[in-house]
């Protein structure tokens, strides 16, 4: 039978808990989250009759319909992606409705504290690396898009894997935001030495120029496929944009075998281009062994007098001064020419400018001093007030992110969790690099840090797995827009940022919803 160990005391539990390993610690978190979701799965029956009203989380669990305050309409569960779109007119649909069950501060606090294990873990348990090129370790450090925590592409799928070091790193770079960051790739071997090289002729036999340009590598022609994005037809540098120096790259067919391991987000292979010279006819030019450039022997002998080797030509009176300067004498050729009288400078005016040498260097001493003292009393040049805007700009989002934690902390939240009656599913969010990373779904089994919300009184609802806002991603489009944690600043930016204020929203009102409570079958 098993050994129950009882303890006098809360101290000497306390005592053998500080002994149990972390990897058992996560264990029984995950476990109790498990059991708690369980309880949670059986004590959700979405009730049957009741006429619609006000939502009181106090009476417990009740089937409620959330509307946007943007656009008017009603959130609903796609049955094609899970996925949360704001397009239902009104809330008769199944798909709209959803079971609210409260959550107490211990739950929410117990479910942070094993997410927070494992994400320790995960570097043991995954294929998580935490280790760059150089050998640093990465901090852990998030931007405002949740980017950058460890080795991962995370911005593009045939991007190196890279993550946020230390300043103390050697081969960290730093970005446009002044972090320093580095890849985890390995250094790549040099490139073979090329055996040939091109020929000097810039025309082919059709006396036509050879033109470069970017096409797919012989058996492996572009497809003509584009993604939803509109990339991916043609060679060409889609993402230059927001990936610079990127080498031009097309989607290819299936049979290509140079692509055999790459595959982008949308499932196609994709191949990257080479640069070639050719002619309308296809003509490239013709290559050459490598070897040492040899220069061309000519076919007359070098003349080093052409005055007096050329018998005949000019007059007598040129040939005559030829041949007598080709046989001077270097002192002939140039003779001592004296110094002219004003030119010439006295003792006295010798011993002047002496003296005014260490003069001019005391002047040069006491200007040096004077720009040290400057800089003493103003230090911020403007290199430095540059490299301050960018500090405070790389940390404007832990600010914003502290100053939401206070504002949930201080105001009275209702925690609570989502249950969709389409799919019987958590209502989740997701962080990057998730394939739905920032996006509301309700397909998740268990309960989890990413289904906690909280109801805050200004009408926005708070995620706990992101620390961010819900809002409606694309306002604009009334009929497909989804329900996710960030927002674009500008339309064309590739990533959405983490939204920490509802004033900030891409619209008005866009992080505003309302909750209604429904009849449920």
């Amino acid at each position: 039978m098993a050994e129950i160990t009882t303890y006098d005391s809360c101290a000497d539990a306390k005592k053998h808990l500080a002994t149990v390993p972390p990897v058992w610690l996560a264990v029984i978190s995950g476990g109790l989250a498990a059991l708690a979701t369980l309880a949670l799965a059986g004590l959700t029956g979405f009730p049957g009759g009741g006429p619609a009203g006000a939502v009181h989380l106090d009476a417990g669990q009740q089937a409620v319909a959330i509307s946007s305050k943007a656009l008017g309409s009603f959130l609903e569960v796609s049955l094609e992606d899970g996925l949360l779109r704001a397009g239902a007119g009104t809330p008769e649909g199944l798909a709209s409705h959803f079971m609210v069950v409260p959550l107490t501060e211990a739950t929410v606090a117990s479910l942070r504290l094993a997410t927070a294990t494992t994400a320790k873990l995960a570097s043991k348990w995954h294929d998580i690396q935490m280790t760059t090129r150089s050998g640093c370790n990465c901090t852990g450090f998030s931007n405002e898009h949740g980017f950058g925590s460890y080795c991962h592409a995370w911005e593009l799928s045939y991007q190196d894997p890279w993550c946020y070091v230390s300043e103390a790193c050697p081969g960290g770079k730093k970005g446009s935001y002044n972090r320093r960051h580095e890849v985890c790739t390995p250094e790549p071997p040099p490139p073979p030495k090329d055996e040939y090289n091109y020929s000097s002729t810039f025309t082919s036999s059709n006396k036509e120029e050879f033109v470069g340009h970017w096409q797919a590598p012989a058996g492996c022609a572009c497809s003509g496929y584009s993604s939803k994005l509109g990339y991916g037809a043609s060679c060409k540098a889609w993402e230059e944009k927001i990936a610079p120096h990127q080498t031009p790259w097309c989607y290819v067919h299936n049979n290509c075998t140079l692509a055999e391991r790459r595959k982008g987000s949308f499932g196609h292979r994709h191949i990257d281009c080479e640069y070639v010279y050719s002619d309308s006819k296809g003509e490239t030019p013709v290559p050459m062994p490598q070897g040492p450039i040899k220069a061309k022997k000519s076919k007359k002998p070098l003349q080093m007098h052409p005055a007096a080797s050329e018998k005949g030509k000019g007059s007598f009176l040129a040939r005559l001064l030829g041949r007598r300067l080709a046989l001077a004498t270097p002192q002939q050729q140039q003779p001592h020419q004296p110094q002219p009288p004003h030119l010439r400078q006295s003792p006295s005016q010798s011993q002047s400018r002496q003296s005014e040498r260490p003069r001019a260097s005391r002047r040069l001493q006491q200007e040096g001093a004077h720009q040290r003292r400057l800089q003493q009393e103003y230090p911020m040049s403007r290199a430095s007030r540059k490299r301050e805007r960018q500090a405070l700009r790389s940390q404007e989002h832990v600010a914003e992110e502290a100053a939401l934690l206070r504002r949930v902390a201080d105001s009275k939240v209702r925690w609570v969790a989502l249950i969709s009656a389409a799919t019987r599913g958590f209502v989740t969010i997701e962080r990057p690099p998730h394939k739905n990373a920032l996006l509301v779904h309700a397909q998740a089994a268990q309960l989890s840090l990413g289904a906690v919300f909280a109801l805050m009184p200004s009408g926005a609802i708070f995620a706990a797995g992101t620390n961010a806002l819900l809002t409606l991603c694309d306002p604009a489009d009334k009929r497909n827009a989804k329900l996710c944690s960030g927002f674009k600043p500008n339309p064309s930016d590739p990533h959405r940022k983490l939204l920490r204020a509802e004033e900030a929203a891409a619209a008005p009102n866009a992080a505003l919803f309302e909750l209604h409570t429904v009849t449920s079958h």
